[in-house]
């Protein structure tokens, strides 16, 4: 209630309705902001659940993946080794058992002849048992040595067979487990899990870059410049002399993929920032070049890039186990930072040349820089090879020279799996590396005194050393080119001799010819050279080269991991823009393809049973048909002569008569002669009528003559009669045998059947023939000659009832074999061929393995170690800033409604000024100037707030207040956009959104690697998705769709009503200035009306 005739109070509820309006929407704002700054701590949560992932992912790879495919191969390698055994075995059995069957025709006397005279050497010998009356016959005893040969050639092959098939089994046994596992693969490694994994890989890398941008967009660049350009400086001085020139910045373009720096772009820049003129950057100019706007972020794309590969190589490192990974590892590792760290070169240098490492894998070191000289993928344009040997040669100069005499070994290049073709030139660029060295350290006179003082040698003798190093190269390549011929011309004279010694009769072309197609078992198989090499680069590394390559690993991954951190730190960016996790997936998904498409022949479904099946069928018939091979090479060999030795036998039976006409000629012409002696000397001494005793000399001698003539008239008829007579007897004993034969024909017929005969061709017609012919009064003699056209008439008519020739009983027998040795050499010819090339691949498939894991671990343990604190950083702090504005709007929008309500008569409302004592005293104690600084301020609230210039003043003030409430409108529809593109780029990404997707993806990589689990805890893949906080597009949507809507939309309106409030400002002030005016007029009035009644009551008292 207002006093009477001062002015009535007026409540300001306009006032109060916009100071409500502006509570209330200031209020929504900062609901809507700490709604954003929840969704960041959730995007924190997010960002250390997809770490979680993301590190789980890499350890599943490096457990899981990685320890199989190094089982696979190490399977493989030695499954190599027994097809190179199988190989030797399969030879050995078929020499053996032509020495077998050539052993015992040489040392058999009939079948030595009939090998080698034909039948003219068997009827020599025919002849001559029959003039020497022998009791055995040639073809007796041929028909009791074929089953005894057969017997001996059985009992070797199965010692032989024995091993073979022991080979056999440990190969198969060697590749099931190999081959199974490549079946599960095929399936693993399946359209729709590669799709699935595909998916996946996309989703995380989408995650990655949101997080990145987010965390750039908020947290913005580091502190740690310094620290950056030093690390990329030494990156950008490509040739390592101290400076940067254009020449750097186009082959930092080339190395790094950095397109800013292609073309005229490199000049350009040089030009702009080489303040000297020289055409040369040093470090200060290089602060402000990569600073420059059109090349954004060059420094960390940079050292990222860098990072990442020295992460891969690290990976690569610690995986290794074969020699020629660990080998090829390092040289991968020198290679890289040979262009930025010289003292981790010395290291490793001092390392490979102080004997702390074996010399042979210091040679391997040295053969891969040479080998990997020209990478086009290398992150240096400086030759390693130089740098390192050049380290190596000042620290260990000794054991240099000691590798490289090594390496000019052709032995050794062979045995350690190298291409013996490559040495000369690798031993001519080493030799080049040693002698620069040389010449380097040369010229340093200093430490030449030094090395010549060590060595004990004198300047002279040092001089001539250097010189002998500069002509080192081009010596050591002719060397090494004339040892690489004398090695392939010794390979293959040892070759040659092999195949000598193992197959150099008749019997060993003949098994060759029939089962091999005419080579050896390695060579039908197309050799092993390749198996051999594959098998000796798959050497285990030596423990202590393992020990050191652990080490190596240890030290790379963690300088990777600090220069990854010291990215984020500079960046707030985990990754550059071309850095995918997919493209690295792909990658390792086509190594493996790779594999799986060369393996693929034995991968498909009972592909390893028809492997098993060949090396049964080979176990049961393979011998079998060597059997087979040898007995009817005997067969053949009678069978062949058969005909003629039968025309052979027919003229020793007519010579043989002849011979017996003749004696019995002679022996009748000497009786006949000393019979007619007495006669004709008589006749001769009538005659003569002489008795000097000449009708003795005449009768002896003319008796003689007629004895002799008799004697040769009767021999000629009487040969002639016995040779026709034995002639015929053996006719009618070619008869009888034939007779008998025709009941041998069923039981010979067995011999060309596919199922297995008991007894061979010859014993068997032997024994029946001896039963039925034994009766007959034939001599044994001609029995016996009989006896051998058996298997000729016998194969005739066995030949004329197939409708097929007798000439090659062989060939026949080759048509019948089973095909055992050709399936088996198929399958090795198979192995071979696939193998190596297999085992190749399976090795770059897990350099891929090595180089996504160790990626995947550096990065998303930096993630989870940087990420969840940046946002939960951002968060706090923005949540911080809002509740600080909204404090500070609260008190501006009550004391505005504070002086609308006294500007109407609230509160005391506006009061006449009071007037000011002129005389005033001066403060002496500090307390009394406090007083007169706080009575000076009230005073001026209290006496001139009401003045234009007070409220011109706060006027202007509200104005900025208003200001700062639209600019932070402004700020809230930018957050509103961003929340709009985060939103957008999760609209298509249901893993991000829907559990039932995230699960499915996750059990997606647990089928593509059963080891994958995510946190240490290990939990359930049902419950990962919710409780890892993985679902980020959905916590987005759920929060920052309806935070944005708000926060914009209530920010305008909030900046809308404090305009209103200070135009009702404006009018309160009137309000008040006017009040105070009509109540100085009312006291004035009231102490005039005063006045008057004071005098009046005066007067009247």
């Amino acid at each position: 209630e207002s006093m009477a005739g001062e002015p009535p109070r007026v409540f300001p509820w306009c006032t109060l309705a916009l100071v409500a309006g502006a509570l209330g929407t200031q209020l929504v704002v900062l609901l809507g902001n700490l709604n954003t700054a929840s969704v960041m701590d959730e995007m924190g949560s997010s960002t250390g659940g997809w770490s979680k992932v993301g590190v789980g992912v890499a350890k599943a790879l490096q457990d899981d993946l990685d320890v199989v495919m190094n089982n696979v191969s190490s399977m493989l390698l030695e499954g190599m080794e027994h097809v190179a055994f199988v190989q030797d075995a399969l030879d050995s059995m078929l020499s053996m058992a032509g020495n077998i069957t050539d052993d015992a025709v040489k040392n058999s006397t009939e079948l030595s002849l009939l090998q080698k005279e034909g039948p003219a050497g068997l009827s020599m010998l025919q002849m001559g048992q029959a003039v020497g009356a022998s009791s055995h016959n040639a073809t007796d005893i041929m028909a009791g040595l074929t089953p005894l040969i057969m017997q001996a050639v059985h009992n070797v092959l199965e010692n032989v067979d024995a091993q073979v098939m022991e080979a056999l089994d440990a190969l198969l046994a060697k590749l099931r487990p190999a081959l199974d596992q490549v079946a599960r693969w095929v399936v693993k490694f399946g359209d729709k899990i590669q799709a699935g994994l595909e998916t996946f890989t996309v989703t995380l890398d989408l995650v990655q870059k949101l997080f990145d941008q987010v965390m750039a967009q908020l947290n913005g660049r580091g502190a740690n410049e310094e620290e950056m350009l030093n690390q990329t400086f030494a990156l950008f001085d490509s040739n390592q002399n101290g400076y940067i020139t254009a020449e750097d910045l186009h082959q930092v373009a080339d190395l790094y993929s950095m397109t800013a720096f292609q073309g005229e772009k490199a000049d350009i820049l040089v030009k702009k920032y080489d303040e000297d003129g020289s055409g040369q950057i040093g470090k200060e100019e290089m602060r402000k070049l990569v600073n420059d706007p059109s090349i954004p972020s060059a420094m960390p794309v940079m050292l990222r890039t860098y990072a990442r590969r020295l992460a891969e190589i690290s990976g690569n490192v610690a995986a290794a186990r074969q020699r020629d990974e660990v080998a090829l590892a390092v040289t991968d590792y020198l290679t890289l930072v040979c262009a930025k760290n010289m003292t981790k070169v010395g290291w490793i240098a001092d390392r490979l040349g102080n004997n702390s490492l074996p010399m042979e894998f210091t040679a391997d070191v040295l053969v891969q820089l040479c080998l990997t000289e020209d990478d086009p993928g290398r992150l240096t344009s400086i030759s390693a090879g130089q740098v390192v040997v050049g380290e190596m040669y000042r620290l260990h100069p000794d054991a240099t020279l000691a590798s490289l005499d090594l390496l000019s070994n052709t032995t050794f290049w062979d045995e350690a799996g190298f291409d013996v073709r490559d040495q000369p030139t690798c031993v001519e660029h080493i030799a080049g590396w040693v002698s620069k060295a040389a010449s380097m350290l040369r010229e340093h006179d200093s430490l030449l005194q030094v090395a010549v003082a060590s060595n004990g040698q004198t300047t002279q003798e040092a001089d001539l050393h250097a010189r002998t190093l500069e002509a080192m190269p081009e010596v050591a390549g002719q060397l090494a080119r004339e040892s690489v011929s004398l090695f392939i011309m010794e390979r293959q004279h040892r070759e040659l001799r092999r195949n000598r010694q193992l197959f150099h009769s008749g019997t060993h072309k003949m098994l060759l010819a029939q089962l091999t197609g005419g080579l050896s078992v390695k060579a039908a198989t197309s050799g092993n050279s390749e198996v051999t090499r594959a098998a000796k680069m798959g050497e285990m590394a030596r423990p202590e080269t393992l020990e050191f390559a652990q080490w190596l690993a240890l030290n790379a991954s963690e300088t990777a991991r600090e220069r990854q951190q010291m990215c984020f730190e500079y960046s707030s960016e985990s990754s550059s823009a071309m850095d995918t996790f997919a493209t690295q997936v792909k990658s390792l998904v086509a190594g493996v393809q790779s594999f799986l498409d060369l393996m693929d022949k034995y991968a498909r479904p009972g592909e390893i049973t028809k492997l098993e099946k060949t090396i049964e069928e080979f176990a049961e018939k393979g011998m079998r048909d060597v059997m087979s091979l040898v007995e009817n090479k005997l067969v053949a060999l009678l069978n062949n002569s058969g005909p003629a030795l039968e025309q052979a036998v027919r003229t020793a039976a007519h010579s043989a008569g002849e011979r017996i006409g003749k004696q019995l000629g002679m022996a009748l012409g000497s009786p006949l002669g000393e019979a007619l002696e007495p006669a004709v000397k008589e006749v001769v001494k009538e005659m003569t009528n002489s008795s000097m005793g000449a009708d003795n000399i005449v009768g002896q001698k003319l008796s003689k003559e007629i004895g002799d003539f008799v004697a040769n008239m009767t021999s000629d008829a009487i040969a002639k009669q016995t040779g026709d007579l034995l002639e015929n007897l053996v006719d009618s004993a070619l008869g009888a045998g034939s007779g008998a034969a025709t009941d041998l024909l069923k039981q010979v017929s067995d011999r060309f059947a596919p199922k297995p005969v008991s007894a061979s061709l010859l014993q068997t017609a032997r024994t029946r023939f001896h039963a039925d012919y034994h009766r007959t009064h034939t001599s044994r003699r001609l029995r016996d000659q009989v006896e051998a056209f058996e298997g000729v008439s016998l194969d005739k008519m066995l030949l004329e009832m197939q409708g097929s020739r007798a000439e090659n009983p062989v060939e026949d027998v080759a048509n019948a074999l089973t095909g055992a040795w050709s399936g088996l050499i198929s399958m090795l010819q198979g192995l071979v061929h696939t193998l190596p090339a297999a085992v190749s691949s399976l090795k770059f498939a897990r350099r891929e393995v090595s180089k996504l894991s160790s990626n995947l671990d550096h990065i998303f343990s930096t993630f989870e170690d940087r990420g969840p604190s940046i946002f939960d950083g951002i968060a706090g702090l923005y949540r911080n800033l809002w509740l600080a504005y909204f404090i500070a709007m609260v008190p501006l929008n009550i004391m505005v409604l504070y002086y609308a309500c006294w500007a109407g008569g609230y509160f005391g409302g506006p009061q006449p000024i009071p007037e000011v004592d002129a005389e005033g005293v001066a403060p002496r104690s500090f307390r009394e100037k406090c007083t007169l600084c706080y009575g000076s301020v009230s005073s001026g609230f209290q006496k001139f707030h009401d003045t234009s210039l007070c409220f011109w003043s706060v006027v202007l003030l509200m104005q900025a207040f208003v200001l700062v409430i639209f600019i932070a409108s402004i700020v809230m529809c930018i957050l509103a956009g961003i929340k709009a593109f985060v939103l957008s780029g999760c609209e298509q990404v249901y893993i991000l959104g829907d559990t039932t997707v995230c699960t499915g993806a996750l059990d997606n990589i647990r089928n593509f690697v059963s080891s994958f689990a995510v946190g240490v805890d290990g939990l359930s893949l049902d419950m990962v998705c919710e409780e890892e906080r993985l679902l980020t597009c959905d916590l987005i949507r759920r929060k920052m769709a309806t935070s944005g809507g708000l926060t914009v939309v209530a920010s305008f309106v909030a900046s809308m009503i404090s305009l209103q409030l200070i135009v009702d400002s404006a009018l309160r002030h009137e309000q008040a200035r006017w009040r105070r005016a009509a109540h100085a007029l009312y006291l004035k009035e009231a102490a005039a009306d005063e006045g008057p009644a004071a005098a009046s009551s005066t007067g009247a008292a």
